[in-house]
């Protein structure tokens, strides 16, 4: 049988704000292995990482990694970056506010400015 998780604390927020305030003024000495990340204080340590989806780009929160490779994907650039516009009825309207294109001719980049 499992122990269910420790209740969040009524004065957790709180504590950690005072926490984070002692650490910058140097009263606490960080956590090593948990810095530069400042957890609240349970019975049994561990790290509170919420509901929401998470962005792994580093290993904190992973504690080990079976058949699982980081692939970090390359952007794709399309040949012709230019936004067309006038497929839509709206899109062809007069601007009212002068909109340019340039090309950086050292970098080969365009240069969008709206005014």
């Amino acid at each position: 049988m499992t122990t269910p998780p420790e209740k969040k604390k009524p004065t957790e927020s709180l504590d950690t704000a005072r926490k984070i305030a002692e650490t910058r003024a140097g009263e606490f000495p960080p956590d090593e292995r948990r810095y530069p990340y400042i957890a609240t204080d349970y019975d049994i340590p561990s790290l509170h990482i919420g509901t929401e989806r998470q962005l792994f780009v580093d290993n904190f929160i992973l504690d080990h990694l079976d058949s699982v490779e980081r692939v970090f994907p390359t952007p794709e650039r399309p040949e012709t970056p230019i936004l067309e516009f006038g497929d839509l009825p709206w899109e062809n309207r007069v601007r009212p506010h002068p909109v340019a294109a340039l090309q950086d001719p050292d970098s080969g980049k365009f240069i969008l400015c709206y005014v």
